[in-house]
């Protein structure tokens, strides 16, 4: 059985972190891409998952107190900050992109939480609720590729 690696997971919290308060789902959360009628419904469900991204830094944050292990400050992407008004077409696979990182990084958290079981089942719940996301991203991708009717 693995044992808990303290420095790796604390290491995989802090990048978890500083996607959810940094990157591009934090910096969509203050900006609005352009919106056509058929992307207008996929924004609304993705303002829902940035809001999960919000309250999934929250608990990452307490996630990393409980362990006594510290934040790491992390620098703001300045690339994300020209996406005002862009399609969300353009978005999209970035958003894609953005969320399959977090995907990989729950994994490799869950690997290094080894044998400190509550802390693999919380980091767990969150990994399902982002791979439901990844999800829904990637089907509207497909959507917005090739929208009903056309």
């Amino acid at each position: 059985m693995v044992v808990f690696n303290a420095q790796m997971i604390g290491a995989a919290l802090n990048n978890l972190l500083a996607t959810q308060t940094r990157g591009l789902s934090r910096h969509l959360h203050e900006a609005k891409p352009y919106l056509t009628a058929t992307t207008y419904p996929i924004w609304k469900d993705i303002q829902k998952m940035l809001a999960a991204s919000a309250h999934h830094a929250e608990l990452i944050s307490r996630l990393l107190g409980q362990l006594h292990i510290n934040e790491r400050a992390a620098s703001f992407e300045i690339a994300v900050a020209r996406f005002h008004y862009t399609q969300l077409s353009h978005l999209l696979p970035m958003l894609i992109e953005e969320k399959q990182s977090q995907v990989d990084t729950y994994l490799h958290a869950i690997d290094h939480a080894g044998d400190d079981l509550q802390t693999a089942g919380q980091l767990n719940e969150l990994l399902a609720d982002v791979q439901g996301q990844l999800v829904r991203l990637q089907q509207y991708q497909k959507q917005v590729k090739h929208p009903a009717g056309v």
